[in-house]
């Protein structure tokens, strides 16, 4: 019985990286960061189960926690590198904006009723399919989110199923 060996395929071509201004970066630091603290994603894939992480961008030498800055959102942008940002501003407990992330079956489904739910409170969200599941996002100019609203909607997502009313 002899093994059977998997036909070679082309490697993934990269994509074309695109061009993104430090004004551009700059726009982009005006509406998602409320706080200069950040995490990086590795890489590569850990060895043994295939994922990424992140972890805090620290200084080499003195292993001080790195401030976010534009060139690292311009980089992010143009897809040399990703980056995770903290919605929360410790300061005031407010949000410019919310993601989350639906890595499961329903999670299109359960996140169309979260949509419902927001809009009643007139916050508006989009919903979109992702590879695994589906995402959903909002955002403000000014932080108008506050964190306990935020905390409140997902925990009442998370302990009952969609409604039917959802759009």
């Amino acid at each position: 019985m002899t093994a059977q060996v998997a036909p070679w395929k082309l490697p993934r071509p990269k994509p074309e990286l695109v061009p993104v201004s430090l004004e551009q970066a700059r726009e982009y630091m005006s509406w998602f960061v409320n706080r200069r603290a950040y995490t990086r994603q590795t890489d590569k894939p850990d060895e043994d189960s295939g994922k990424y992480f992140f972890y805090r961008v620290r200084d080499y030498k003195t292993k001080e926690p790195l401030a976010l800055d534009v060139e690292t959102i311009r980089r992010h942008l143009s897809g040399e590198l990703t980056i995770g940002l903290y919605a929360i501003n410790p300061e005031t407990q407010y949000s410019k904006w919310v993601a989350i992330d639906g890595d499961y079956k329903d999670a299109y489904r359960d996140l169309r009723g979260l949509r419902w739910e927001l809009q009643q409170d007139g916050v508006h969200a989009l919903v979109e399919m992702s590879r695994r599941g589906a995402t959903s996002g909002s955002c403000a100019r000014n932080p108008s989110l506050p964190s306990s609203a935020v905390s409140i909607y997902i925990t009442w997502r998370s302990a009952w199923p969609c409604r039917s009313k959802a759009s």
